[in-house]
């Protein structure tokens, strides 16, 4: 599973932070595996393109472009 494969790679440590998995779940959080280049921005689901984020800074990178393409639609 190429989920598995980038988690791996990336020793289950967050790519933006640098919090370990087991450290996240301390914090009641989790890893997800991010498109590096958004899928919605024409980046492919593959394993250059992943990257391992704790949930916090995966849902914050999402909230920061949905900002960022809702300012650059009213600019």
């Amino acid at each position: 599973m190429l989920s598995e494969l980038i988690f791996r790679r990336d020793n289950y440590t967050c790519q933006i932070c640098g919090i370990t998995r087991k450290l996240a779940i301390k914090n009641g959080l989790y890893m997800e595996v991010d498109h590096i280049i958004e899928w919605e921005d024409g980046g492919k689901t593959s394993y250059s393109n992943g990257q391992t984020l704790c949930s916090k800074c995966n849902k914050a990178k999402h909230h920061v472009k949905k900002l960022l393409r809702k300012t650059r639609k009213t600019a």
